[in-house]
């Protein structure tokens, strides 16, 4: 049962500087708590955990993963954007990727944007729905323009704290020049219109 409104996305940018410590059941730690931070219905979900629930939420990836699902499924729709999947090691990024195919397999409504330089274990792991773009060399300067009014657009509504919003900036800033760069970065988009995944 849905009990929710729809919200802004949830998100995680992965840094090569954490690829070490960064595991699967962290970055579901983050979207869980992202997206019960300010709904009081999500959060009673939460709270009505007994220990041994809160011992497997804590420990578990595959609980972590069936709490997110449980979360997800009570909101009439979830944005999820990952950013920099490639920046974790292979191993890593596989068995997340794996728990967030799995959860967006049951939440039809669920919508996700991956970013990444091109990975072949990546693009092999993401169902034949999904729609891909390459931003390559020769785009940049668009891809900076779109970047910037998107970001914002974005911000502008988010009501994310100043410190928040200049973290957020400071991360999407790079985005054009790394296109520039020996490798494209991709898009892959598990949503309906094609990469609208970010609400009006």
């Amino acid at each position: 049962m849905k009990t929710t409104q729809s919200r802004n996305p949830i998100f995680v940018f992965l840094s090569y500087k954490y690829s070490q410590s960064t595991t699967p059941i962290d970055i579901l730690h983050s979207l869980i708590f992202q997206l019960a931070l300010e709904d009081k219905n999500l959060q009673t979900i939460l709270s009505s955990f007994s220990p041994t629930h809160r011992r497997d939420l804590k420990g578990s990836t595959s609980f972590a993963r069936d709490t997110l699902l449980k979360l997800v499924q009570c909101t009439q729709v979830t944005h999820i954007i990952v950013d920099g999947l490639d920046e974790i090691g292979e191993t890593n990024r596989q068995r997340f990727l794996q728990e967030l195919l799995t959860i967006w397999q049951k939440c039809e409504e669920m919508k996700i944007l991956v970013s990444s330089r091109y990975e072949t274990d990546i693009a092999h792991m993401l169902p034949p729905e999904t729609k891909h773009i390459r931003i390559g060399r020769k785009n940049a300067g668009n891809i900076q323009t779109y970047v910037s009014q998107r970001t914002h657009e974005w911000l502008s509504k988010a009501g994310f704290d100043d410190e928040a919003r200049s973290e957020i900036q400071d991360l999407l800033f790079p985005l054009a020049a790394q296109a520039k760069g020996k490798q494209s970065i991709c898009f892959w988009s598990l949503s309906d219109p094609y990469l609208e995944i970010l609400p009006d």
